[in-house]
């Protein structure tokens, strides 16, 4: 029973999926067949404490009820095994597989005495279960396994009439549909209306749907092949830390994008994931996986087309990334994908989900709240936050909205971490910098003013009195104290005037762009550090600035902490030597840097 509340376990943090649930179901009644009972009461107890769909508890249920009566061969009552685990047919275990909960498949006995039979083939001699090397309806030569999900496995496919045509790139991916699917024909009819609304899908942040069809029993989908790494895959690769923000930003909005536009087109996903995003050698990211997309009725709308096909029938959701709505089959929204894509979104920049996998249902009764990112503005973590919201009435309405709030929501253009790389070449090239703010210091009282070639001055400044000392004699020297070689300075008004909240603004802009592009310190003259600092000389109780200059020590925070996890002191010391020179009192840089003294 143990090992049967581990693979619970791994279940419900995505990291087993419903197939590999019921082999090891078929396991432990194997080994262990007077488990029955206590397995029984333990999805009793998970069917009344709602912390599992209860279309996994009925797939569970129908696989104990199959070894209650032990199932009886027609022709000469012999007991035979139809489990695809006993069957030797592998059982893999992905680490965020969507779960099917449809058609029980065959199960094992206790009693069994024999293996069952081979599958039956077509006509066409092709096995059900299509192998490498087979061909589908003539065409579509199966070369290799490419991934395998919940919902059935990909293959990398030559199209013949491709081939034929001499095309340059005649290789599609095929996904071949699990039985659970295959077994239902209803199922087969609503996928292909679905499959048919994924093909309206032209968008380049969209996977492409080429065809829906089947072989037989065989039903499968061709895609465009692509090449490159999934974001699950990235996730996987750079963990335990996120990607850094400049990197994050495009995936981002390449994912948000592409579901954006799906949702104009009356779609959602329904089962967005890190598995069902990838990003392309030359940089593209593209949305993929529509085929269990969900049709939405807009306000207003009749529902006249509304799909036959109901993943929540099917279980067809991702525990981790499923909204509390999915989980309470409530009709699908827009706002279902927003969840989806907040974790996503968190996971990416993190390197971990945002409720460490756990259901949003159960996160939600457990009343978590995510921890805010370091090394982000408290505008994108409160993005973040609002895209996680449990309620739907809560969450952020649409995906526009999201990508003004990831940026700050203050209007400007949408893309402007695309830009960033661009402005800042601007910045070296015009000398926008910071270092227009401060300037060398010269003999010349007049050199202290900002020098901005072509651009109006940032900042304007007036030239500090100084007192010059003339030759004379003792007695014509005034009794005025000799330390005091400048006014004292005026006190700062409460509230800046308009041209000076102008410059603050502009200077703030180019601060952030500074640091979204990681230049934080460095080129001198021209970095978020100095920047945000000249913010502080203009409006020293400026919060923007003072966030800014946090947010930079927290990013040489992680970095250091990351690099004394790897052992390597030397580059964390000089990691907190240039977080201490943008935040000197920042107390968590000062801990570190005495920690690794005493080390």
């Amino acid at each position: 029973m143990d090992e049967f509340r581990t693979a619970l376990d791994d279940f419900f943090t995505g990291q087993l999926d419903l197939e590999g649930l019921l082999g090891r179901l078929d396991a432990q009644l194997l080994l262990n067949p007077e488990s029955r009972t206590e397995l029984t009461a333990l999805l009793e107890e998970l069917q009344h404490s709602n912390r599992i769909p209860t279309q996994v508890v009925a797939s569970l249920r129908g696989r104990l009820d199959q070894y209650a009566q032990p199932a009886q061969d027609a022709a000469g009552g012999e007991t035979r095994i139809h489990s695809d685990l006993e069957a030797g047919r592998p059982s893999p275990i992905p680490d965020e597989a969507t779960r099917i909960a449809g058609t029980p498949t065959p199960s094992p006995s206790p009693a069994a005495k024999t293996w069952a039979a081979p599958a039956p083939h077509h006509a066409s001699g092709r096995a059900t279960h299509p192998l490498i090397g087979d061909t589908l309806n003539g065409r579509f030569v199966l070369e290799d396994e490419i991934g395998r999900g919940g919902m059935g496995v990909v293959y990398l496919a030559k199209d013949l009439r491709k081939e034929e045509a001499r095309d340059r790139e005649p290789y599609v991916a095929i996904k071949v549909l699990n039985e659970a699917v295959q077994q239902n024909s209803d199922a087969f009819i609503a996928l292909q209306r679905e499959a048919k609304k994924a093909q309206r899908l032209a968008h380049p942040n969209v996977a492409t749907v080429y065809d829906f069809d089947r072989d037989g029993d065989t039903v499968y989908m061709t895609m465009e092949l692509m090449q490159g790494e999934s974001v699950e895959h990235l996730i996987k690769r750079i963990r335990p830390s996120g990607l850094p923000l400049e990197k994050a930003l495009p995936i981002i909005e390449g994912m948000a994008l592409g579901l954006a536009y799906a949702h104009k087109k009356d779609i959602v996903h329904a089962d967005f994931k890190p598995g069902n995003a990838f990003i392309l050698q030359n940089g593209e990211i593209k949305v993929l996986d529509f085929g269990i997309a969900r049709a939405f009725k807009p306000p207003g709308q009749n529902s006249g087309d509304a799909t036959v096909f109901d993943p929540a029938k099917w279980e067809a959701l991702t525990p981790a990334y499923a909204s509390c709505e999915m989980f309470d089959q409530a009709a699908p929204d827009p706002r279902d994908d927003i969840y989806a894509l907040g974790c996503v979104s968190y996971e990416l920049l993190t390197g971990h989900h945002p409720f460490d996998k756990l259901p949003a249902n159960q996160a939600r009764g457990r009343k978590l709240i995510p921890k805010p990112i370091p090394g982000i503005s408290r505008q994108m973590n409160q993005a973040l936050i609002h895209s996680l919201a449990f309620e739907r009435s809560e969450r952020t309405p649409d995906l526009e909205q999201f990508l003004q709030e990831m940026k700050g929501g203050n209007g400007a253009n949408l893309k402007l971490w695309g830009l960033a790389m661009a402005i800042s070449l601007l910045l070296a090239v015009v000398g926008i910098g910071i270092y227009l703010l401060i300037g060398e210091e010269t003999d010349k009282p007049e050199d202290s003013l900002l020098p901005v070639p072509a651009v109006e001055p940032l900042v304007k400044t007036t030239p500090i009195p100084t007192v010059r000392l003339e030759p004379s004699e003792p007695d014509e020297f005034e009794e005025t104290p000799a330390v005091e070689t400048k006014p004292e300075p005026e006190p700062k008004p409460e509230k800046l005037d308009a041209e000076t909240q102008a410059k603050v603004e502009r200077i703030l802009e180019v601060a952030e762009l500074h640091r979204m592009i990681g230049r934080h310190l460095e080129p001198k003259g021209s970095n978020a550090v100095e920047a945000y600092r000249a913010v502080l000389d203009l409006d020293p109780e400026n919060r923007i600035a003072m966030e800014g200059l946090d947010q930079v020590a927290n990013h040489y925070v992680t970095q250091a902490r990351q690099a004394m996890k790897q052992g390597n002191t030397s580059a964390a010391q000089v990691l907190l030597d240039q977080g201490l020179q943008a935040a000197p009192e920042h107390r968590e840089l000062q801990v570190l840097k005495k920690r690794l003294q005493s080390e």
